[in-house]
């Protein structure tokens, strides 16, 4: 068998069909559609790791603050700060924070115990609190 001048193609190969090309597109459409499904959860993920990173570093300002001020400072007072309510941060105040200062018990009686609590609410309510220790 001779084949045809200019005819790239081995001779019984004939190309691929419609009902080939049909199906291919559809196997591409799943992968596709599949990933698409994907996005939205990864976006959700990263939005919620955000908003508890920065609620972390809302809850650790106090103790910066805090460090390095004298026992008779009112910030330093036992109980809660603010005494009612909370502190709105950020831009959007989505976040809400409190801490509380109580006078550890002897022989820790130098120290302060510091605890430092943010609320937010993204699809559910979500807190962090960070608990530390001052010796002003």
């Amino acid at each position: 068998m001779t084949r045809p001048v200019g005819n790239p193609w081995p001779s019984g190969s004939q190309g691929l069909t419609l009902v080939e090309v049909m199906i291919a597109l559809v196997l591409i459409s799943i992968g596709i559609l599949a990933l698409a499904r994907l996005m939205p959860a990864g976006s959700r993920s990263e939005l919620a790791s955000r908003m508890q990173s920065t609620a972390g570093q809302f809850a650790d300002e106090p103790f910066e603050s805090l460090r390095g001020q004298l026992k008779t400072s009112t910030a330093l007072s036992a109980g809660r700060h603010p005494a009612a309510g909370y502190d709105s941060l950020g831009t959007s105040k989505k976040w809400l924070r409190y801490y509380s200062v109580s006078q550890m018990s002897a022989p820790l009686d130098s120290l302060l115990k510091v605890q430092a609590v943010v609320r937010w609410t993204s699809s559910k309510p979500e807190s962090v609190s960070i608990t530390g220790y001052l010796m002003p």
